[in-house]
């Protein structure tokens, strides 16, 4: 993201995606709905829990206005 603008169109994406592209050291953030509007939240970061298993978490640093992952949708993939 630059400044106010997305560099790419926010997009729902599977957690694997989110983990590639953190890992190809995209910037990834959520983005919420808000007054019919879909802005920018708190950007996400990579981990890798024990027994190797990756995932994503909220930066701290950006955690501000109270939004969490569960607070995003959730998409089922096969």
């Amino acid at each position: 993201m630059s400044g106010e603008q997305f560099e790419v169109a926010p997009h729902a994406s599977p957690v694997f995606e989110v983990v590639d592209a953190l890992a190809k050291g995209d910037t990834v953030v959520t983005v919420f709905p808000l007054d019919g509007q879909r802005v920018a939240g708190p950007e996400v970061r990579r981990v890798i829990y024990e027994a190797g298993r990756e995932g994503i978490e909220i930066m701290a640093a950006d955690s501000g206005a109270g939004r969490t992952l569960a607070d995003l949708p959730r998409l089922d993939h096969e």
